[in-house]
């Protein structure tokens, strides 16, 4: 508990960090959309969008990652694009006051870049942490903990469709162990199919059953030694 406590101080260290630099690049593209002439309501808008562009990108990103899915080509472009124009709204306002202010102005949206990825890495990490029954987020595990993630996931996701992983899929497709695998396949199977197979015919039967029946029910109260004959009409004679 104390390792989550201090997992969330640090994401909410990395947010006032986010915040301060977003604070400081909005009043940047403010200027940036004053000095372009814009002196109306889409003045306060146009420094929004490359911010909330990063943070949605990320957030699709992240998703992906915990989904165990190929990223989005979409969402890389547009982390990209965002960060380039708020990189340059930054530097254009630091350029209209004095160079030294260009290059402060331009750490700006990397520190915000980077506390994002912080802050989001946290969240996912205490996502983690609290999906495994209270076992600690940092385990010791040879997987990741977003590949058994991920398979736990898709494992209830198919199995809801009708159509489970097998312990073979699973192991091969997330990169799980044997054991890990079993884990998350045995709760979606029947009773039936992972019941213990039944004894072998020269295996010893377990004290006080009884033992099976002889082929010809009708000599078993027969006493040692006599033979019955294997065939008798209704009215006890041989046919």
């Amino acid at each position: 508990m104390r390792n989550g406590s201090r997992s969330w101080q640090y994401a909410a260290a990395g947010a006032v960090l986010a915040g301060i630099a977003a604070v400081i690049s909005y009043n940047d593209g403010l200027f940036v959309a004053r000095l372009a002439g814009n002196h109306d309501h889409q003045a306060f808008l146009y420094p929004l969008l490359p911010d909330l562009m990063i943070v949605v990108c990320l957030l699709a990103l992240l998703e992906a990652a915990r989904a165990g899915v190929p990223r989005s080509g979409w969402a890389t472009a547009g982390l990209v694009l965002g960060a380039g124009l708020t990189l340059a709204m930054n530097v254009g306002a630091g350029i209209a006051h004095s160079e030294l202010d260009a290059v402060m102005d331009g750490f700006v949206p990397v520190i915000f870049f980077v506390a994002c990825e912080v802050v989001l890495w946290h969240v996912r990490r205490g996502r983690a942490g609290s999906d495994t029954s209270g076992a600690p987020a940092t385990s010791r595990r040879s997987v990741p903990s977003g590949n058994f993630e991920a398979a736990k996931l898709s494992m209830r996701e198919t199995a809801a469709a009708g159509n489970p992983w097998s312990r073979n899929q699973l192991q091969s497709q997330f990169g799980l162990s044997r054991a890990e695998a079993t884990k998350l396949w045995q709760p979606y199977q029947s009773p039936a199919e992972v019941r213990p197979p039944a004894p072998s015919a020269g295996s010893r039967l377990p004290a006080g059953s009884d033992p099976p029946a002889p082929a010809g029910g009708g000599g078993r109260d027969a006493p040692p030694g006599l033979s019955v004959p294997a065939a008798v009409n209704g009215q006890g004679r041989h046919g």
